[in-house]
This record gives C-alpha cells, sequence and structure tokens, in this order.
C-alpha cells in the first residue's frame, strides 16, 4: 500500500450526509466520569456494531452527524470542539488512528483547505453533517491501547500525535536557511495582523501573509541573517523538512524524539548523527505551531542534508528515507550527512507568520488535563475541550468497561500534558445529567465488558514513560485532496502500522519472557 493516501471530499457526497435521513443512529448506553458509552438504537437501521465506519470519508461523516445529533439531543450535554472516539471492536478498518480536521482557524502553520490548497483556513463541518460546529474528529481505535499491553504506545505515541495533528506538521523551509532565531526588531514579520490580513476567521479564502506568498521570495537573503550575511549549506526543498505523508517531521529532522515524528540526533562528530532515545515531548517548534511557545522563545535546530545512510533500513524493510518512522532508542543508527541549521526566522519567512499569533504558556502541572469529580476552573485557550466516546454493543456494557474507559482517557490526557510540558490538557466535556436511553443497558460480565484489562489506577498528571519499548510509528493522519471519482474515500496514512504495531506487540512478549 502506498503510505500517501488521500481523501476526496466530494460536495456530492457532503449532499448525501446532510439530506437524507440517517441509516444510523446512537444512544448512549452510560454517562461515565469523563466521556460517553454509546451503543446502537434498536432500530437501527444500518448498526455500527461497534465499530467506527473509517472506511470512507461518506460514512465517516455520517457517523460525525449522527454522534453531534445524539450530545445536541442530550440535556445538559456540552458540545465541546474535539470528538474523541475509541471503540471496543478489535476491527481497525485498515488504520490505525486518524485526526479528521473540520475547522482551522489558524494561518501561517502550512495547513491548508482540503477543499481549495490555496486557502489555509476552512470549515467543512457542513461536509459532515455535523449538528454543531466541530474542530477536529480524532479516532483512537480499541480503548485497550491506552490501558494494557500497549499502554505505552498508545499514551505517548497514537492519542498525542492525533491531538497534535490539530496543527502540524505541515510547515515549509526556505531554500537556503539561515539558522537564526527569531528577533521582533530584525524585520521579520511579528505575527501580529495588519489591517489587510487581521481576519483569520474560517471559510476565508485570503491567504495574505501566508505560505504561498512567503515562498514567492523564500530564497531572499538578508545581511543581518549570518555573520557573512550570507545563507550557508545546501539548497533545500520547499517541503524538505517533511516526512511520513508530509504531515509529520522528516526523519532526518532532529526533534528531539517529538510525537510528531523526526529523531533525537546527537553529533557524535562532525557529519555522523546517531539517533538516541526519544523524549516523547513535543519540540519547542511544534509548540509554536500549537500556539504554545512564542518564536522568540523557540532556539533553532536543523535536518541532516545529503543523507548516507549505509544502506541501513527502517523497520518496515525499506531503505532509510525521510518517511522512515522514528528510532526509539532500541536500534543503533547511524548516518552521515550535512548538519543545516534552520530556525523560526527561517520558518516565518517560508510560512508567513501565526495568525492568531503564537504567545509562550506558561506550563503547568495539574492532573493531566483531568479535572477532578467537582469540575475544573477556568480552563486556559491552550487547552482542548473533548467529547470522548466509547463506541461498543449492547452485551458489553458493564461497570468495568466504564472503569477501563475512564481509565483509557485518563491515560491520553496525561500522555497530552507529559507531551507539551503541562501547556495544554484534553479538558473531558460530559454531561452531570444521566440520561434515559430508550434500551435497557445490561450489566455485562466482566469477560464480556473487557478482554483482559487490568483495573490501575488513573494517569499521574503529565508523568513520563517508566520505559518504553514499542518499535515505532505512531497514529495516522487523515488528508484531503482535491476530488477524483464520485466515492469518497478515507484511510489513516500510515501503511506501516499494522507492522509497527506488531513490533510493539513483541517487544512487550520478549520482556515478559525475561
Amino acid at each position: 500500500m502506498k503510505s500517501r493516501i488521500f481523501v476526496s471530499c466530494m460536495l456530492a457526497a457532503a449532499t448525501v450526509a446532510t439530506t437524507v435521513s440517517p441509516a444510523n443512529a446512537l444512544v448512549i448506553a452510560r454517562v461515565t466520569r469523563r466521556g460517553y458509552i454509546i451503543v446502537d438504537e434498536p432500530e437501527a437501521v444500518t448498526p455500527y456494531e461497534g465499530r467506527v465506519p473509517t472506511g470512507n470519508t461518506q460514512d465517516t461523516f455520517q457517523f460525525i452527524a449522527d454522534l453531534t445529533r445524539l450530545i445536541a439531543d442530550t440535556p445538559g450535554a456540552p458540545r465541546g470542539r474535539y470528538l474523541a472516539v475509541m471503540q471496543t471492536s478489535n476491527d481497525s478498518g485498515g488504520a490505525l488512528a486518524f485526526y479528521l480536521g473540520l475547522i482551522n482557524d489558524v494561518r501561517g502553520i502550512g495547513q491548508t483547505s482540503p477543499i481549495n490548497n490555496r486557502q489555509e483556513t476552512y470549515n467543512i463541518n457542513s461536509f459532515a453533517g455535523s449538528a454543531y460546529p466541530v474542530t477536529g474528529f480524532v479516532w483512537l481505535n480499541n480503548y485497550n491501547l491506552y490501558i494494557n499491553g500497549f499502554s505505552d504506545f498508545g499514551k505517548y505515541l497514537i492519542c498525542t500525535q492525533e491531538f497534535g495533528h490539530r496543527w502540524g506538521t505541515f510547515v515549509r523551509v526556505p531554500p537556503q536557511p539561515t539558522g537564526n532565531n527569531f528577533v521582533r526588531d530584525s524585520g521579520v514579520d511579528t505575527g501580529v495582523p495588519t489591517d489587510a490580513s487581521d481576519d483569520a476567521s474560517v471559510d476565508d479564502a485570503s491567504t495574505d501573509g501566508g505560505a504561498d506568498a512567503a515562498v514567492m521570495d523564500a530564497g531572499a537573503t538578508d545581511a543581518s541573517a549570518t555573520d557573512s550575511g550570507v545563507p550557508t549549506g545546501p539548497m533545500l526543498t520547499v517541503n524538505q523538512l517533511l516526512g511520513r505523508q508530509t504531515a509529520h517531521w522528516s526523519y532526518y529532522v532532529h526533534t528531539e524524539g517529538s510525537p510528531m515524528e523526526g529523531n533525537n540526533w546527537n553529533e557524535i562528530m562532525p557529519g555522523v548523527f546517531r539517533a538516541g532515545r526519544p523524549t516523547f515531548k513535543f519540540t519547542p517548534m511544534d509548540l509554536y505551531i500549537m500556539g504554545m511557545l512564542a518564536p522568540e522563545d523557540v532556539p533553532p535546530t536543523y535536518i541532516i542534508a545529503n543523507p548516507d545512510t549505509m544502506g541501513q533500513r527502517d523497520r518496515n524493510g525499506q531503505r532509510i528515507n525521510p518517511g522512515s518512522t522514528p528510532e526509539f532508542g532500541d536500534r543503533n543508527i547511524t548516518i552521515r550527512g550535512t548538519r543545516v541549521p534552520f530556525g523560526m526566522e527561517d520558518i516565518i519567512r517560508a510560512n508567513g507568520p501565526r495568525i492568531p499569533a503564537a504567545v509562550t504558556v506558561t506550563p503547568t502541572r495539574g492532573d493531566g488535563g483531568v479535572p477532578s469529580d467537582a469540575g475544573i476552573v477556568d480552563p486556559r485557550p491552550s487547552d482542548l475541550d473533548v467529547v470522548w466516546v466509547l463506541l461498543t454493543t449492547s452485551d458489553r456494557v458493564g461497570d468495568r468497561l466504564v472503569r477501563d474507559f475512564d481509565r483509557a482517557v485518563d491515560e491520553c490526557a496525561d500522555g497530552y500534558s507529559y507531551a507539551t510540558d503541562g501547556r495544554s490538557e484534553l479538558i473531558p466535556r460530559v454531561t452531570n445529567m444521566p440520561p434515559t436511553p430508550d434500551v435497557v443497558t445490561p450489566d455485562a460480565s466482566d469477560a464480556a465488558s473487557n478482554d483482559g484489562a487490568t483495573n490501575a489506577d488513573a494517569g499521574d498528571g503529565g508523568s513520563e514513560p517508566s520505559s518504553f519499548t514499542v518499535g515505532g510509528g505512531c497514529g495516522c493522519r487523515v488528508v484531503a485532496a482535491s476530488p477524483s471519482s464520485g466515492r469518497s474515500t478515507i484511510v489513516g496514512m500510515c501503511a506501516a502500522l499494522s507492522a509497527l504495531a506488531c513490533v510493539a506487540i513483541r517487544s512487550r512478549r520478549r520482556r515478559a519472557r525475561a
């Protein structure tokens, strides 16, 4: 399977999704401390049967429409901007996980509309037929990925990366970066909107100050750029910082091991680089893209240009390339190449200023984004309000499933808090009013409700991984493109993930035998 798979957002599909009566309908079986356990209504024409439809865009949009309609019709249910959905079925539909963006209101981060790739901001909720505006749909697959043998893999990579895809990674780079940090009086645009580009609302076709305009003069040199006044290093292509599906950092970018990929490179001698263990934290440049770190607080980093991998292969048996999955410290990978620094001045020159401007958010250590039972007070603008959902079947619903679902949410929130260093939290939005569903919710046995899950405590608020043995990769992102056929298709763009999951299983088993 090709690594890059496109999603076609068809107007015809949107019309079908928004004008016909829903073929499926959902009901809330249980309200938990963190979210909702939902099942098919008894008279569903085409029941979901515990599986989120991820095979094509139209079916996924129909699910979003059904889910938002259920939330909108539930008394007291908050309408969170993000929908994060897990399931009890092991049928992944060909994708491990993905983020499907419905709204982007940020310029200067390389993200473009699925309808018009020259437009940075967009709102495609009308395509999904959602009952209220949703910024992003996050599909996280089986809840056991976050509480059992896969818990580190899910907590620090899948969940964290998928929420990170709200903003990145899509930034461009000038052909010859200077490697300079951002200085507000250097003549580089500060990111403060001007009269010509102060409207960052969705559905605005303008790209003033955006990536396309910036690339036009990305090669211009500034006498203050370097000591000599001339950029140094080899020429780069505009997308050279990007790796898998042009939606992750390149394998050759030094990110200290970000959830958005790249590697934690160490230059052990001039021109020789070794991949070390990752931090699993968003790099400072990630945090700028996410709006949580001001450009002047982001240090330069580098990419390894003209790499010589000496015939080494990645975890999928392919020659190491920009789209290879990162190294997690259990392989001794050393390559040769040219270190090319790039800094925030380069990112802003190539992509335009970030609008709204990024500001440095003070890190805090709370409870990993999970409010107390009494609720959370005054969440920060950087926090994400999330409606958490577990899709299952009626026969699996029971007290243990409730506990394990809440624990899976806590683990995701803990991993995200750790990755942002407490600058952003995932805030669960759930009604305090128990619903009265039309179906009787059975009290399923432990064996039926959870295939061998353990009952451990929830995450402790941004805790770092004590050990990490998974073999690579992380969640997939959905990317939209111009339509080429009448039927929309949607597949999480991560051909390697099944193999990576197998590596994770083998790693766990090896440790268990030891």
